[in-house]
């Protein structure tokens, strides 16, 4: 199977419509364009990878926000459908700026996928995650084992090396 090359501003354009467009799925644009899922997962990650190093050099530094203050917020707009006016409390950022930025990030993802990766751009840290990742832990996964929910590791089969 040969791997398909796509031109950055055709990435950007698909990245665009998973960020903006709530009423089209992952998997309708999968199954519209005959992208696999991986392949679209990797450039939305390449998308919000990029929107730290974008913001600080397209905005420069700013006394109230830090720039990784400002690409959490921008990262958590185009990331979740929620709404701005949460976003503003919960990092203390006018509705306007987050809005600006998010729209500044979308406008230019065909120069993040026509540049080489760049090393060194930080992950975006949100907090969003840490709360998942808290309903994660605390879920009961015997709840989903069929059959009895206090099996012990003596009662499991013994796999061979």
């Amino acid at each position: 199977m040969n791997k398909q090359s796509y031109k950055p501003e055709t990435k950007a354009d698909i990245v665009r419509l998973i960020f903006t467009d709530t009423n089209i799925t992952t998997e309708q644009i999968c199954e519209k364009t005959g992208i696999h899922p991986r392949t679209l997962s990797l450039w939305k990650s390449t998308a919000l990878k990029s929107i730290p190093d974008y913001l600080l050099s397209e905005f420069g530094e700013d006394e109230m926000i830090s720039a990784e203050g400002r690409a959490e917020a921008t990262a958590d707009f185009l990331r979740y459908d929620c709404d701005i006016d949460e976003l503003a409390d919960e990092y203390s950022i006018n509705e306007d700026k987050i809005q600006k930025w998010s729209t500044s990030v979308l406008d230019n993802l065909g120069n993040v996928f026509a540049r080489k990766r760049q090393t060194g751009s930080s992950p975006i840290k949100s907090k969003r995650p840490k709360r998942l990742k808290k309903q994660v832990n605390d879920f009961d996964i015997s709840s989903l084992v069929s059959g009895s929910s206090s099996t012990t590791d003596d009662e499991l089969p013994k796999q061979e090396l």
